[in-house]
């Protein structure tokens, strides 16, 4: 069963939402981006469906603020020769919920350089890698030997071991590579998440790596505005995926929290009054931007 995007009534684009920051060029390939209202299980949510052919759909990363300038301010200056097709926020924040207070969580590295060394092993065991090519990978920090294959030349790195986690840091930094942790809901086909975990609700926001029956890879991001708890949301795509014939290879949850930045642009360029998150982009602390070349 194929995807069939309908772009509902309720899916309007505006110009003018104040503080919405447009790419200058605009115009990626629609036949590589789809996106739309979906209903499973008498739920509902928005999916935006990336195709991988030809690797034309890649990722930009902005870990924190550098330089003096802010998340808002790098994001400007980069997009201005970009076909950017939407932005999210990324990693978890710690300690606050107010985005200005709040602090990095996990190993972190933004296009090199090096912001926090400190792994965490147990609840933030997605390790997503982006390279300085725009390609992206989703690795599970608790597997131990981890291969890295995005850069062209794979090499492997053993996570239980300390000596090795630190050459994979100077590695990283080394091959300008951005890195973060964040949880890892599903991976290799399997929930890793539970039902017995936090009964916290709020709106939830996933990036999920995945192929369909004839081996052709996507990436989808699914936004939920409904309050759920984390494995309710989760599930609730894992089994609409699966549903549809899509194999998840990862899933992983991107914060709502502390800075609930989220944007979609449509191909010309105008921006979506139902995708996009609570907060606008100044109140970003990290970035993920996906982007047509």
């Amino acid at each position: 069963m194929k995807f069939i995007y309908i772009l509902s009534t309720a899916l309007i684009f505006s110009f003018g939402l104040g503080d919405v920051h447009k790419p200058t060029e605009g115009g990626y390939n629609s036949d590589l981006v789809s996106f739309g209202k979906k209903t499973y299980a008498g739920t509902s949510f928005y999916v935006v469906k990336f195709k991988r052919k030809g690797e034309r759909i890649k990722v930009k990363y902005f870990a924190k603020k550098l330089n003096g300038k802010s998340i808002q301010e790098r994001y400007d200056a980069w997009s201005k020769n970009q076909k950017v097709i939407m932005y999210s926020s990324g990693a978890y924040m710690s300690e606050s919920f107010d985005a200005s207070t709040a602090g990095i969580v996990g190993l972190t590295l933004d296009n090199g350089i090096i912001i926090n060394r400190n792994v965490v092993f147990n609840r933030l065991s997605a390790l997503v890698v982006t390279y300085p090519n725009g390609t992206i990978e989703i690795k599970n920090i608790n597997d131990g030997r981890l291969t890295f294959d995005g850069g062209g030349s794979p090499i492997t790195y053993d996570f239980s071991k300390f000596n090795d986690v630190s050459r994979f840091i100077d590695w990283a930094s080394e091959s300008k590579l951005t890195v973060f942790q964040t949880h890892l809901l599903a991976h290799n086909k399997k929930m890793m998440v539970h039902s017995n975990g936090s009964y916290s609700q709020a709106s939830r926001r996933f990036l999920v790596s995945g192929q369909d029956s004839r081996g052709s890879e996507f990436y989808f991001i699914v936004h939920r505005p409904d309050a759920i708890t984390l494995y309710d949301g989760a599930k609730s795509v894992f089994d609409y995926l699966n549903n549809n014939r899509y194999t998840v290879n990862s899933m992983i949850n991107l914060d709502t929290g502390a800075q609930d930045v989220f944007q979609f642009f449509s191909v010309s360029g105008n921006v979506s009054g139902v995708l996009q998150g609570g907060t606008p982009i100044s109140n970003a602390r990290n970035l993920m931007a996906f982007y047509y070349e």
